[in-house]
């Protein structure tokens, strides 16, 4: 299973994405980091897109497999 985490690189998403990882799960991040840190998440092991949650064809994206 992959667990999708929309802002993933702001404050709270960040400590829910480590987290994630650190048990072990698949990570997919989506974020615009119009406002979030991306170094907050440098490093791990997981899958960015770049975008905007209110982009219906990012979340198609996001939302894929």
């Amino acid at each position: 299973m992959i667990h999708l985490v929309t802002g993933g690189s702001g404050f709270l998403g960040a400590a829910l994405v480590h987290d994630l990882v650190a048990q072990g799960r698949q990570v997919r991040v989506l974020d615009d980091n119009s406002r979030g840190r991306p170094r907050r998440i440098e490093g791990l092991d997981i899958e960015f897109i770049g975008g905007d949650v209110r982009d219906a064809d990012v979340v198609n994206e996001a939302t894929k497999g």
